[in-house]
């Protein structure tokens, strides 16, 4: 099967024409080259082109140095498994030499040796994956599908290309998910009992590893489908603990989008902590490896759901400003979206619309020269100021002016002033 009147349709003019630039190099180094990947995959699921990946059989540094002589391109980066990262024609591209892998133990990172293109495409993941497109030596453009995956993908079948596969590298258990639901393709029968059997194998995966796949998971253009694939699966009670089993996944993640509109990954994470405590919400932040910023919307989300456990409706707009402002807007959004009393709601969506971003006129200095000392009384009058505003008593800095300076003439205040 040849694939250059798809690759024409499915590529941009200039993407076009850096393979056809990078093909030059790799035809002057009698180097074979072949688009691999993800970008073959969709090219016949008839779908445009995001990612050019490229495998060649070789020393991939010759065809780094030309491309840089050559063309200007620029290398941004080299990995310890013969690849390189590339800016070139204004596109970031990736090229491997082609190889072979063993894994030490389940979970490792994969020992390397130089291969064939089959080899390399015989260490991938998916069938789906398991595909490449010849761009030199002739004949260009021909399909190199060694293990069905054209097959697969007509069936609209997700098949991993052994049994041992998930354990080898567990994270394809969180790709195959992503596929699965970004691609519209079903989860081959024998492969999802291998997944299902498999999950136990997260626990070999580092921290880092499990929050860059979620990471790349929130990114997704629509992230809720995959997250109600994993909840399914059993996938989110490995990586969270005690994540309920029960867990309406698609009802609170809708309700999270009805109060939010476009959802940020952080908004993902704290569905995900959500039910948690403290305890344990600390051992899930040490087990990914979590960065600054996601340990704090952890610990917020958690912190914002204890701390509202107690109120009611008749909680005051002031006490609730009080006990929310110190937290981030997203922990309380996702704490407000999957609250069950509805008044409690209701007064948690008007501090989100109304009162959280709530700042006095006056600065500290200000009030500083109106008479006040530094400290407690500055700090009492900003909190007076904020309760005006919440309360709807001032709505200028004319209106601060007159509470503060009828403030200051209190007998007690003018004393301590004085």
């Amino acid at each position: 099967m040849n694939l250059i009147t798809k690759l024409q349709k499915h590529l941009n003019p200039k993407q076009i024409e850096l393979l056809n630039q990078v093909r030059s190099a790799a035809k002057t180094l009698e180097l074979p080259l072949y688009l691999v990947g993800g970008a073959v995959r969709d090219i016949l699921l008839e779908q445009s082109v995001s990612d050019i990946d490229l495998v060649v059989e070789g020393e991939v540094n010759q065809i780094a140095s030309s491309l840089e002589h050559s063309f200007s391109a620029e290398v941004l980066a080299c990995s310890q498994f013969n690849s390189i990262k590339i800016n070139f024609l204004g596109h970031k591209i990736d090229i491997s030499g082609s190889r072979k892998e063993t894994y030490g133990h389940p979970g490792a990172l994969p020992t390397i040796q130089s291969g064939t293109i089959y080899e390399d495409l015989n260490r991938r993941d998916f069938t789906i994956n398991a595909l490449a497109m010849r761009l030199w030596p002739s004949p260009y453009g021909d399909l190199i599908d060694p293990l069905a995956g054209h097959n697969d993908i007509l069936y609209r079948k997700l098949r991993i290309l052994h049994k041992e596969s998930f354990q080898n590298d567990a994270t394809r258990i969180m790709r195959a998910v992503r596929y699965e639901q970004r691609l519209g393709l079903q989860l081959e029968q024998e492969t999802e009992a291998v997944l299902i059997r498999d999950l136990p194998f997260l626990e070999t995966i580092s921290g880092h590893r499990i929050s860059r796949e979620l990471t790349i998971i929130f990114q997704e253009e629509n992230p809720i489908p995959i997250m109600v694939r994993l909840s399914q699966l059993g996938l989110l009670n490995m990586i969270s603990p005690i994540f309920p089993i029960e867990r309406d996944t698609a009802y609170e993640l809708e309700e999270i989008h009805k109060l939010v509109g476009e959802l940020q990954p952080s908004h993902y994470l704290g569905w995900i902590v959500h039910p948690l405590d403290l305890d344990n919400a600390e051992i899930f932040i040490k087990r990914l490896s979590m960065s600054k910023k996601w340990a704090t919307i952890t610990r917020d989300v958690i912190s914002v759901r204890q701390r509202i456990a107690d109120m009611d409706i008749h909680t005051s707009p002031m006490e609730l400003y009080a006990t929310l402002h110190r937290f981030s807007a997203k922990a309380v959004e996702i704490v407000a979206a999957l609250e069950t009393n509805k008044g409690l709601k209701s007064n948690m969506v008007s501090y989100l619309d109304q009162h959280q971003n709530i700042k006095p006129f006056l600065s500290g200095e200000e009030l500083i020269e109106l008479g006040l000392t530094q400290g407690s009384q500055v700090g009492e009058m900003l909190n007076l100021l904020i309760e005006a505003h919440i309360e709807k008593r001032v709505s200028s800095k004319l209106d601060e002016l007159y509470l503060v300076r009828k403030e200051i003439n209190k007998p007690d205040l003018t004393s301590s002033v004085n």
